[in-house]
Order: C-alpha cells, then structure tokens, then sequence
C-alpha cells in the first residue's frame, strides 16, 4: 500500500511521521508493505517494522471526514529518494 503524508512532526530525536491506524492494521492483517510518501522521498515499513518501530499512537482526534481516528507515528527514515 502507497500513502502520501503532506507534513511530518518534530520530535525530541528526530522527525516523525503519522499514518492512520486503519491503515498500519491493514497492511498488518494483508501481510504488506507500506509505502509512505514525503515529497520526493519514500519510507518503506513491512508489517514486522509496522508493528515494532511504533513510536507512539496519537488520542483520538476529529478527522477532516468527521470520524474519529489515531495516527500511529513512526521515526521518518526514508530508504528512497526520487531526487535527481
């Protein structure tokens, strides 16, 4: 699965990246990979990494769609970069 994120966070070692809880629990039940994308750079997690690298899941907030969901956020270490 490819996910595009449009903003990562600061955080005291590092930068983090949040994807949708719906999200890492279907990559984990389909045995997949997940792709996350940050502007030109790729960040690749396989379900072992989707479980084991969580460095913290948000509280439950309000999305833009009005349901309420948890980001699971990750140490954003991109593997690939698409810039020439």
């Amino acid at each position: 699965m490819r996910k595009r994120v449009e903003r990562l966070f600061p955080f005291r070692h590092g930068v983090l990246v949040g994807i949708r809880e719906k999200y890492v629990k279907e990559c984990i039940e389909k045995n997949d990979a997940l792709h996350i994308l940050y502007g030109d750079d790729v960040m690749t997690l396989d379900p072992e990494s989707l479980r084991d690298k969580v460095i913290m899941t948000s509280n439950p907030v309000n999305s833009k769609y009005g349901k309420e969901e948890r980001l699971v956020n990750y140490k954003w270490d991109p593997n690939i970069s698409t810039d020439d």
